[in-house]
């Protein structure tokens, strides 16, 4: 256990940052998951919105610190080959 406030406080703020990373990379996964349902669905629309929802959850992680900018840009780039092969 830590002895000093300052180890302390940083134990709380790591736990706080663990839960709100947590949340950011689970918003990620579910919305590849949304993507990967309306891909195989081959839905034009729902790809597109899924699409959109999946770049917004990836760049405000890569804004929050959560994963890397170019994580974000690669898995981004992959989805949208993904959507463009499937859909054509």
């Amino acid at each position: 256990m830590a002895h000093t406030k300052s180890a302390i406080k940083r134990i709380r703020q790591s736990e706080d940052s663990t839960l709100r990373n947590r949340v950011r990379k689970s918003k990620i996964k579910s919305a590849e998951r949304k993507l990967a349902d309306a891909l195989a669905e081959k839905n034009a629309e729902s790809s597109k919105s899924a699409y959109s929802e999946l770049c917004s959850s990836l760049d405000k992680a890569a804004k929050a610190g959560t994963i890397k900018k170019e994580t974000a840009i690669r898995r981004k780039n992959r989805a949208a080959k993904r959507v463009k092969v499937t859909l054509a």
